[in-house]
Order: structure tokens, then C-alpha cells, then sequence
């Protein structure tokens, strides 16, 4: 066996298959695929997401892979990055590893699924390479790459889908490790664009650039070795040290992180950093929502790295509104939810949420949650009356929709109701989420893109495109 980790991590993504897999693995990625499409579908009409499908979606080629399940197809890298930014841009994505796992995995994965005519359990087995593998990469660095201005997503995403897509086209062990090599020099995306369209494009480029790395390694294009424990390599250019290089992966494959880890469903189509706080704000609101002229401050206690993320003060835009803490208090405050219908122009330029916004302060930490790194082990918020009285909430560790408070099943259909209204009829709605909800019994990825193209509102939506 060899040891170094770039070739431990190519034999782990060869010789994983679907009967490999440990129980509740296959639990774990069928809600992430549910939940990823339903809010790939969601963001299909986002200018942002408009734009990169009429750059690209005019130059591809013919292919099999289906674009936003909209019976329009192209070729794999294509609908890859189509989708990829599409499941990202609303920022309504599941949440895990400190970035967004099933947003550059699952458009990566049903692109190449549908090119080769693969089934439901080797998408399941290629996510969990995929998984594993940025997991294994994630450990290694002692900071958050957050705290470096990198954006995790983008950085980890690109190796993890290039060892999905490995694990999926079946390359041996020395080819899949090219393709995780490749993908660390393909690997970019920074945390000055939160807050705008670029931060969902660097999740598409990923997702397009890994599954690109794996079909050329498929090709016998080669890459160096080591490319990820070299001293000049993916790992030290990002922080990792010594001990983090040479450490040998022999827990990969034994170990299980999606065991461990999860994926945390978001309940909110903002910034994962504010969830905790919504949740605080909107448990304390029946007693503050008729009084809110009464608030003199709102004091919100919260982890320094999520602060940095949060990096928008005065949003002037739906966008921006996503990754501004005061906004999305005091949105919470005022209508009780940060959804969809609270992210637009009139709420967020209006004179209560501006009020409400100027009376925020923030005690930032830099103590950090051992299992939560990129978070505090708590969120607090404190508001204090005029009146001279006080509502605190308690310490929230963790949001709704946390991988350790999950959602139910029935709250898992209703956000992918809500998600896929506008996109198809009712019926196949239905259709689809029983589909995705079935994974392991998939007989083709193709299968789901034939559920959503013949709804009526998904043929208006292909006129409209062409």
C-alpha cells in the first residue's frame, strides 16, 4: 500500500463501491440530493444564475447532462457548472466540513452520472468519496481557511468533486489520484466576493473543474504524486503544517466523517453564520414584536470567524442582505422569518430594519466549537428596553436543521415544495422528491431529469431559454 496521502487518497476513491459503504451513509446523501435539488431549482431564475447559463449554455456542445432539469442538455462540465452555481446562489445549501458540500458535489455528480448512464447507488457511493475526501483534506489545516480570506467551498469543493467523479468513472487508484492532484492547482475563491455573484460561481467552477480533472485523468493525463503532502504542495500553500503533511490517512475508508459530521440542512437562505442568532431572535419575538419601538439595543454575542463572514454592515441589495448580520436580526424581528420574501429591495432599505440595525452591537470570540470550528460553542442575544428591561436569550449551540437537529421528513418536503413551486406542476413535485427520496433504488440518473421535463411549466421554461 502506498503511503504517501495523495496516492492513500486515489486507492480509497478506487476501491470504494456502494456494497463499501457504511449504514447511514446512504440516509446522509439522499437528503443531501433531495435537498440540493430542490434548491438548485429554486435559484434557476437568479440574474446571477441567468447570466452564467446564457454565457455558457450557448457555447455547449451536445451531451446527455441535464441543465437545471429543464429537458435542455449539454455536455458534463456544463451542466455542472450550470447547476453548481444554481445551488449555491441562493445560499439556501446544506452546511458541513466549514463549507457546502452537496452544492459542488451533487450538480458534479448528476452531470456525469447522467454522461456515463450511471445508477442511484454509485452516485451515492461517489459522494461519499467525495465527502471523505475533502474531509481528510479539511482535518489537516489548523485554521479555518476562512480566517485566510480563501472560500472553502471553492477550495476543498474542486478536490472532493474530482474524487467523486473518479470514484464514479471507476479510474484506478493511480489515475484517481492524478485527478485529485489536478484539482488541487484548479482550486480557487475568495471571501471578499461574499456577498456577490461570484461567491456561487466559485461553487459551479469547482464543480465543473473537478469533474473536468477526473475525465482528463480518465484520458491518462497525469499529475504529480504528491501533489497534496508536498511541501510545495495543495496542503502547505493553505496552512497546513508539518505534522499535517506526513500524517499517513490510514483512517480513511474505516473512519467515517459523513458519520460523524452529517450535513446540516439550512432553514434560512442566508450566510449559515447568522442561523443560530435567527433562531435566538425569532424564539424571543412574541414578546418583543408589538414593542419594537421600545428596543433600545440589541447586543448579539457570536464567534470572531463568523463574524468575518458576515461581512456586509449596510446591505444595499438582496445579496448583500444575505451576509449582514444586522439585517437578518433585525429582518427576524420585523417579520419573523429570513426567507425568500424577507431578501428584497423595500424590507432592506426600509426605516425600521435601519433602525433596528443601528442599535446592534457584537461580542466576537475567538474561542471555537472543537466540533463547529468555524463557529463559537454558542450564539447569545441580549435585548434591552427602554424601559430598562431585558430579554436574553439562552446559548444556542445549535440551529434548527443542525446534522444533530435534523429536520423531519415532513419539514424536509416542505422546504423542497417551497423550493420547486415556481419550477414544476404539482404532480411532478411529487414525482421528483419520491425519485430523489429512493436514491439506492435508482436505475439511472437519467431517470430524474425524464420526471422534470415533463412538467408543463419546465417545457415554457426550455422555450424561454433557447
Amino acid at each position: 500500500m502506498e503511503t504517501g496521502l495523495t496516492r492513500q487518497i486515489g486507492n480509497f476513491i478506487a476501491e470504494l463501491s456502494p456494497d463499501r459503504l457504511p449504514g447511514g451513509a446512504s440516509d446522509t446523501v439522499v437528503t443531501a440530493f433531495t435537498d440540493c435539488i430542490g434548491v438548485m431549482l429554486a435559484g434557476r431564475d437568479e440574474p446571477s444564475l441567468c447570466a452564467v447559463r446564457e454565457e455558457f449554455l450557448a457555447k455547449a456542445g451536445d451531451g446527455r447532462s441535464s441543465v437545471l432539469l429543464s429537458g435542455l442538455h449539454a455536455d458534463p462540465a456544463t451542466a455542472a457548472l450550470i447547476n453548481g452555481t444554481a445551488a449555491h446562489v441562493l445560499d439556501y445549501d446544506d452546511v458541513a466540513l466549514r463549507g457546502h458540500p452537496s452544492a459542488v458535489l451533487v450538480p458534479a455528480i448528476l452531470a456525469e452520472a447522467e454522461g456515463i448512464d450511471a445508477d442511484g447507488p454509485a452516485m451515492i457511493a461517489a459522494y461519499v468519496a467525495g465527502y471523505e475526501t475533502w474531509a481528510e483534506l479539511g482535518r489537516r489545516l489548523p485554521k479555518p481557511l476562512h480566517t485566510k480570506g480563501y472560500h472553502p467551498t471553492a477550495i476543498f469543493g474542486t478536490l472532493a468533486v474530482a474524487a467523486a467523479c473518479a470514484n464514479l468513472r471507476n479510474l484506478t487508484a493511480e489515475r484517481a489520484a492524478s485527478a485529485v492532484a489536478m484539482a488541487a492547482s484548479q482550486a480557487s475563491g475568495l471571501t471578499v466576493n461574499f456577498g456577490s455573484d461570484t461567491k456561487p460561481f466559485h461553487v459551479g467552477s469547482a464543480a465543473a473543474a473537478g469533474l473536468i480533472c477526473a475525465r482528463l485523468a480518465a484520458r491518462g493525463m497525469t499529475a504529480s504524486s504528491d501533489a497534496l503532502e508536498n511541501p510545495a504542495g495543495f496542503l502547505a500553500a493553505y496552512g497546513a503544517e508539518p505534522q499535517g503533511l506526513s500524517e499517513p490517512a490510514d483512517e480513511l475508508g474505516s473512519r467515517w466523517r459523513i458519520l460523524e459530521h452529517g450535513i446540516s440542512i439550512k432553514r434560512y437562505p442566508v450566510c449559515y453564520a447568522i442561523h443560530r442568532v435567527i433562531d435566538a431572535i425569532i424564539e424571543m419575538r412574541p414578546a418583543l414584536q408589538a414593542r419594537l419601538a421600545e428596543i433600545e439595543s440589541i447586543h448579539i454575542h457570536l464567534g470572531d470567524i463568523q463574524k468575518r463572514m458576515l461581512r456586509i454592515d449596510r446591505p444595499s441589495t438582496p445579496l448583500e442582505a444575505k451576509f449582514s448580520a444586522g439585517f437578518c436580526t433585525a429582518a427576524a424581528l420585523v417579520a419573523g422569518n429570513v426567507g425568500i420574501a424577507e431578501l428584497r429591495d423595500d424590507l432592506i432599505g426600509s426605516g425600521l430594519i435601519e433602525d433596528l440595525t443601528s442599535k446592534i452591537t457584537y461580542e466576537t470570540i475567538t474561542e471555537v466549537d472543537p466540533a463547529f470550528s468555524n463557529y463559537a460553542p454558542y450564539d447569545q442575544v441580549r435585548v434591552r428596553m427602554r424601559t430598562g428591561e431585558c430579554f436574553e436569550s439562552p446559548q444556542i449551540r445549535r440551529c434548527k436543521g443542525h446534522a444533530n437537529m435534523p429536520m423531519s421528513a415532513a419539514e424536509l418536503r416542505a422546504k423542497f415544495e417551497d423550493c420547486t413551486r415556481n419550477a414544476f406542476t404539482a404532480s411532478t413535485r411529487k414525482n421528483l422528491f419520491e425519485q430523489l427520496q429512493s436514491l439506492p433504488r435508482l436505475g439511472s440518473a437519467a431517470d430524474l431529469s425524464a420526471i422534470a421535463a415533463s412538467s408543463i411549466p419546465s417545457q415554457r421554461y426550455q422555450a424561454a431559454s433557447k
